[in-house]
């Protein structure tokens, strides 16, 4: 019989400035809206203010990454004869999300079980 186990620890931490552009139609790096003398504010450009740089000022703000993975996995397989044996996996996988991302609060734990039966012929 043969038994193995595995353990893994993962941390990570980025995060980024904002790049700071400005908008190549209205020098405004907000939304691109055109302001008129008396402070209002006009319709805005057609679909070429969607593809202002200005759009990615807020980079920094999704930029700031902080985690910790931890994994598990113990196992063994059993030779039954010369030609059949089998094998057993249980892992298990926690995802701890230090600071939410783009959607929501990544936290998360797996676990699971795997079991085969191998034949060489």
């Amino acid at each position: 019989m043969d038994l193995n186990c595995s353990f893994l620890y993962n941390t990570a931490k980025a995060s980024f400035d904002d790049p700071r552009f400005s908008s190549a139609l209205t020098g405004d790096p907000k939304l691109d809206y055109v302001y008129t003398p008396d402070g209002g504010v006009t319709t805005p450009f057609g679909t070429e203010a969607l593809y202002s740089a200005s759009y990615l000022n807020n980079l920094g703000d999704y930029s700031d990454l902080e985690y910790d993975r931890i994994e598990l996995s113990v196992g063994g397989t059993l030779e039954i004869t010369k030609n059949i044996s089998t094998n057993v996996t249980l892992f298990y996988d926690r995802f701890l999300d230090d600071e939410p991302y783009v959607n929501e609060d990544q936290d998360g734990d797996v676990a699971g079980g795997m079991a085969t039966v191998m034949y060489k012929f």
